[in-house]
């Protein structure tokens, strides 16, 4: 597979002293490059511009054969050495099963707006592609060690859905699950409704005690309940509160669900940030934290 060294674009990040690790869309594919530190000065690691560049004026940082993930260093005469690997799905310690009847390909959705690093607002045209273009939020493992969360909230979304068609929930108390998201046909990642409203305080309390006492007749607890973690629509003169967030969720234990509906209201008067997006209005405060 040739790759397209002018067609490059960073999607993500993680540098740690020097040496980076980045998920980077080469042509029509996304391929993973560790970095280890001194190839390039800190300066251009950490400008993804600069990056860039620097990686087109280097084109044996991106091997024209098949590959998955290059290894990036320098040898002793300060050359750039290469070692490449495909990926294996089948050799994956952490493996996401798909849990929704849609998948949607990573790089088919368009970003509109950035909320941090793996989660974005984006456009989806629904199942087949042709529909009309709707706002929905992306949350994706960009690098291995994040898998982890989101099969739990892929296990989360699941057992809500389920229950939700089921009939044994009066109503939707969280973001509906549109699809899972796949990179190269591997899950990775999952698709929600863009919710609008705020984020919760204490005279919300009566209702988000409800929503999680419906989690638990699902039996679910949530396990990380903060103000921003809740959306409140208050259009029309109603107050819908739905929950989100599902990377800390757990199956139903009766000491830990009695634990999170009494700490519900210490939490909900928290003005600390905690479980918040800084830097963002208010009324995007929530849609970050479903982020």
């Amino acid at each position: 597979m040739a790759n397209n060294t002018k067609d490059i674009q960073i999607l993500d990040q993680d540098i740690d002293d020097g040496a980076g690790t980045f998920r980077v869309r080469v042509g029509k594919g996304v391929r993973y490059l560790n970095i280890e530190k001194g190839v390039f000065p800190d300066n251009i690691m950490s400008h993804p511009a600069a990056l860039v560049s620097a990686l087109i004026r280097e084109p044996q940082c991106l091997p024209d054969n098949d590959w998955t993930d290059v290894d990036i260093s320098r040898n002793g005469r300060g050359e750039i050495s290469t070692t490449t690997s495909a990926y294996s799905y089948d050799e994956d310690d952490i493996k996401l099963e798909l849990e929704h009847e849609h998948a949607v390909e990573v790089l088919m959705l368009s970003s509109k707006n950035k909320i941090r690093s793996g989660v974005d607002e984006v456009e989806w045209h629904g199942p087949d592609g042709n529909g009309a273009a709707v706002a929905a939020i992306a949350k994706i493992a960009c690098f291995h060690d994040q898998l982890p969360r989101i099969e739990t909230e892929t296990w989360a979304y699941k057992e809500l859905e389920d229950a939700y068609k089921q009939g044994s929930r009066p109503t939707a108390v969280f973001p509906r699950f549109l699809a899972q998201i796949v990179e190269h046909g591997r899950p990775m990642g999952v698709l929600l409704e863009k919710l609008e409203g705020d984020h919760a305080g204490i005279d919300d309390l009566a209702e988000c005690a409800a929503v999680v006492r419906q989690l638990h007749a699902v039996g679910i607890v949530h396990g990380d309940l903060n103000r921003y973690n809740f959306v409140v629509d208050r259009r029309n003169g109603k107050k819908v509160v739905r929950v989100i967030d599902f990377e800390k969720a757990e199956p139903f234990i009766k000491e830990k669900a009695e634990a999170e509906l009494q700490s519900l209201a210490a939490k909900l008067e928290d003005e600390s940030g905690i479980g918040g997006t800084f830097g963002m209005p208010i009324e995007q405060e929530a849609a970050a934290g479903q982020q």
